[in-house]
């Protein structure tokens, strides 16, 4: 045989190597739900690139209203895999409870969906898991979930007023409002004075004016309204105003007394009632009573009395004057 030559030989050896890296490259993979890829979830049953969420459109929905939940859940690489998603419910965190659902979608995108969803009618809060699955509810479905919770709230607001004391005062008086609310939050609160139009605000000022105006014991009716319509029953409080000073009258006697005279002084206050009254005999210092015994001697003398009245509110009546001859 003739020997062969050395370009040969290295023709020879290209051939082998061809054949041999042909025969290394295994055939093309059929897509299988035990598919790997890179930034994928799922415990291996089924495969998801990313992750679900869920947005409800209200955290505190009416009892028995509708809302709406924005889903959205990832993509399945695997191409024969549909997306889609199913809700589960419970009252108590973490749980499954029972389920509503749709699938579909296009193959292998990330879908988004609105779901339209109903409050229950009973109080409480209420918590969901929305899952992403092909349809198939199998154990990758189970891992690849969002959650989210409502409220429904049927508790109206609690207000409480401040600024408003048991006893008469001058005035004159802000009543401040103060509301909570345990789950939605206070709206509004509104007031009205003494049964005139509703004002909508947390505060009220009660006023009183020259020659007592304004007095007298107020009514202030409030209530608050939360953000999901639950209103408070009216409440109210009473403002004691006074403004008017008492008004005292004596029985000293007209003309000339040959015996000994007693002067009674009589007050009025028709609002807060009188606390005190005074009087003073011939300028000498002020003293409180009511009644006053005057001397017949001697003769031939006038005694001058003044004398005033104070309220419990502490309105001072302007002195007032009068005489007793002998």
């Amino acid at each position: 045989m003739k020997p062969r030559t050395l370009p040969s030989l290295l023709v020879a050896l290209a051939a082998l190597f061809v054949l041999a890296v042909v025969a290394a490259v295994p055939a093309a993979a059929t897509p299988s739900k035990a598919a790997d890829c890179s930034g994928c979830h799922g415990p291996g049953l089924g495969t998801y690139r990313g992750t679900t969420t869920a947005s409800p459109s209200t955290q505190f929905p009416a009892a028995g209203a509708t809302y709406t939940v924005a889903i959205g859940t990832p993509q399945n690489p695997i191409g024969t895999f549909n997306t889609g998603y199913w809700i589960a419910n419970s009252t108590v965190a973490g749980a499954t409870g029972t389920t509503t659902g749709v699938y579909g979608g296009g193959v292998g995108a990330v879908h988004s969906y609105t779901a339209s969803m109903t409050a229950p009618a009973a109080a409480g809060v209420y918590y969901y898991k929305v899952f992403a699955d092909d349809g198939a509810k199998d154990a990758d479905a189970y891992v690849n979930f969002a959650t989210y919770s409502i409220t429904v709230d049927k508790t109206a607001p609690v207000t409480t007023a401040a600024g408003v004391s048991a006893s008469w005062v001058l005035g004159p008086v802000t009543v401040n409002l103060s509301a909570t609310d345990n789950a939605a939050g206070v709206q509004s609160t509104q007031y009205r004075v003494d049964g005139g139009p509703w004002v909508q605000g947390v505060s009220a000022t009660l006023f009183t004016w020259r020659k007592g105006g304004g007095s007298g014991d107020r009514l202030v009716e409030f209530q608050s309204t939360d953000n999901v319509g639950n209103v408070e029953v009216i409440k109210s409080v009473h403002v004691k105003l006074d403004a008017k000073p008492p008004v005292t009258r004596s029985n000293a006697p007209a003309g000339v007394r040959n015996g000994p005279v007693t002067v009674t002084f009589t007050a009025k206050d028709p609002d807060s009632g009188v606390a005190s009254t005074w009087y003073s005999v011939n300028d000498a210092a002020f003293v409180q009573g009511t009644q006053v015994t005057l001397s017949a001697t001697p003769a031939g003398r006038t005694d001058s009395l003044y004398f005033y009245s104070i309220d419990n509110a502490g309105n001072i009546e302007v002195w007032v004057r009068t005489s007793v001859s002998f």
